[in-house]
């Protein structure tokens, strides 16, 4: 049991340091471009939705391209599925959504130190189910710490 506290502990850790070492030095002010939600009224004739157009600086973009392995165009379809993980964390979380961002990815690489394949998408939605509807803001640093705990455990 108390080498399962000392790993929670490490994570959380590693992964508030992470993030602090990925800082941008700014003074703290959300400079993340919200992302657009499709509406049904976006719908094409299809039934098919327009897609919404992101920046390369996104999170949304940069986690969906890291995924994808490759540059993504700032159209693809795929991000806005990583935009609506990201808005979701932002009303659970504390941090902004870059950092939130950046704790997912470094859950994937703990994760692949301890022979576990997850992608960011993978990690975001863990972390994003780790915290129930209507709870107060957390420190996701802290929930993204003891999801790859868990992860680790099983």
């Amino acid at each position: 049991m108390k080498s399962g506290w000392l790993l929670l502990v490490s994570l959380i850790a590693v992964l508030t340091l992470a993030v602090a070492c990925g800082d941008d030095g700014g003074d703290g002010e959300d400079t993340t471009t919200p992302a657009a939600a499709v509406t049904p009224e976006d719908s094409g004739e299809n039934g098919e939705s327009d897609v919404t157009s992101f920046s390369e600086d996104d999170p949304e973009y940069l986690l969906a391209s890291i995924d994808a392995g490759e540059p993504l165009s700032v159209d693809d379809p795929s991000i806005g599925t990583y935009a609506g993980l990201l808005d979701s964390l932002d009303e659970k979380c504390e941090e902004e959504q870059s950092l939130i961002g950046d704790q997912a990815v470094v859950a994937t690489q703990l994760l692949a130190d301890e022979g576990i394949t997850v992608t960011v998408l993978e990690a975001l939605q863990g972390i994003d189910e780790s915290i129930p509807e209507g709870s107060p803001r957390l420190s996701c640093a802290e929930i993204a710490a003891t999801w790859v705990t868990l992860i680790v455990g099983q």
